[in-house]
């Protein structure tokens, strides 16, 4: 179901209207420097608006044999954000948790960034910016290998329906 929103003075709100806000509905997230995710993997990741803001959840587990491109590495949103409406400044845009799992041995966090120029994607980031980490990219914070998981959790603002 569409989202309901937004309701106007004196709608009557039905049963449906109701149970559909926040609906969760799937996609498939797509990182922009990922060229081959490799045999076996998988990818997954949800999504459910509120009024103006989105949440997403997603988890790619990498296959035998991934490979990739240099360069920044980015995911598109589900959703488009508006970070013209709702920027934070220099708090960014969005709140994005990322975790990158080595095989289950080790998690590092990451973050993520909307407020670099586009709407429709986010920027992996690793540890301060300049500093310990930067613009995650190929083998910056370890070597990607099968069954190497990054999954996470992201909420935006998007503009009203």
């Amino acid at each position: 179901m569409a989202n309901p929103f937004p309701f106007s003075s004196g709608d009557i709100l039905t049963a449906a209207n109701l149970n559909s806000i926040g609906e969760w509905t799937s996609f498939t997230p797509d990182i922009n420097k990922v060229s081959d995710y490799g045999t076996g993997a998988v990818r997954a990741g949800i999504y459910a608006t509120f009024n103006e803001l989105c949440v997403i959840m997603f988890a790619v587990t990498f296959g035998t044999s991934p490979t990739f491109d240099t360069g920044n590495w980015k995911m598109d949103l589900p959703v488009a954000s508006d970070t013209a409406t709702h920027s934070l400044g220099n708090l960014g845009s969005a709140i994005v948790r990322i975790y990158a799992d080595s095989n289950g041995n080790r998690q590092y966090y990451l973050s993520g960034d909307i407020g670099d120029g586009t709407t429709d994607a986010f920027t992996f980031r690793t540890g301060v910016q300049g500093s310990v980490g930067g613009n995650l990219q190929r083998d910056n914070i370890y070597t990607i290998a099968a069954t190497d998981r990054i999954h996470g959790i992201a909420l935006y603002p998007i503009a009203a329906s």
